[in-house]
């Protein structure tokens, strides 16, 4: 089970706001089940129109040997977290992919890279 730290940065974060951020960081575990914990960081800016409020999320996702971040901003706080959580489940796509293939080119019986002549 992975460690979910959920903070707010200028931002107010409520109940719902939060399990619902911690409902979606953990789909990305399912992709890569070695992910220990997960920070989110909520936060408000106002911009040159302080009229205009921009959520910004900050993710930071950690394993044993790799950590993963990722931000993204949008209208509404879950919006941002959509499009952050997109953004990590590329990156976990393309680091499970590196892991598999490096676990594959080593052990007893893999096909060996240097071929003596």
């Amino acid at each position: 089970m992975m460690r979910v730290i959920v903070k707010g940065n200028d931002a107010a974060v409520t109940n719902g706001l939060k399990e619902r951020a911690t409902q979606k960081v953990e789909k990305v575990t399912r992709l890569y089940p070695r992910l220990l914990t997960a920070e989110i960081e909520f936060s408000e800016n106002g911009g040159a129109r302080a009229s205009i409020v921009k959520h910004r999320v900050e993710v930071t996702l950690t394993a044993k040997q790799h950590v993963l971040r990722a931000s993204a901003r949008g209208p509404d706080p879950m919006t941002a977290m959509d499009r952050v959580v997109a953004k990590l489940e590329q990156q976990v796509r393309r680091l499970k992919g590196k892991v598999t293939r490096k676990g594959r080119a080593s052990g007893p019986g893999a096909p060996s890279i240097r071929t003596s002549s």
